[in-house]
């Protein structure tokens, strides 16, 4: 295995486009209350922004985080999205939406989902060293 400092630094740099595209999430959120939703899915083409998972079909990170968030439009608006597209909001979904319910901007929804990136890979990283492997976690 890497280096604890290692793993930080890859867990960070794969935070962007496709893995936790937390303001590509609120762009496309921002749009919907604009444009409306239809218009915004055709916006950003076939993969929304902040909607599905590779390994899990319900985010397990998404419901404590609304259920213990001041909820608004955008939560009101991604819900409507999961009906629409049958994909349920990921994490990165439910921090945009979160985000822009209590005001912040795209880029401070960002910092505040790269503070949940450093408690979620630090529980990784104790949990493979304990387990001396790589932990896939298959749903």
């Amino acid at each position: 295995g890497c280096s604890v400092s290692n793993a930080y630094i890859s867990a960070f740099a794969t935070v962007g486009v496709k893995h936790a595209p937390v303001e590509s999430c609120c762009k496309f959120l921002l749009d919907a209350e604009r444009n409306g939703i239809e218009v915004a899915m055709a916006n950003v083409g076939k993969i929304k922004p902040g909607f599905g998972h590779p390994v899990h079909s319900n985010d397990p990170r998404v419901a404590p985080l609304l259920a213990k968030s001041r909820r608004g439009t955008f939560v009101e608006i991604a819900q409507s999205v999961e009906v629409k597209i049958g994909h349920k909001m990921n994490y990165a979904g439910a921090v945009a939406a979160v985000a822009l319910d209590n005001g912040l901007l795209p880029e401070y929804a960002f910092m505040l989902m790269m503070v949940g990136r450093l408690i979620g890979i630090t529980g990784h990283i104790v949990e493979q060293r304990k387990a001396g492997k790589m932990i896939l976690n298959e749903e």
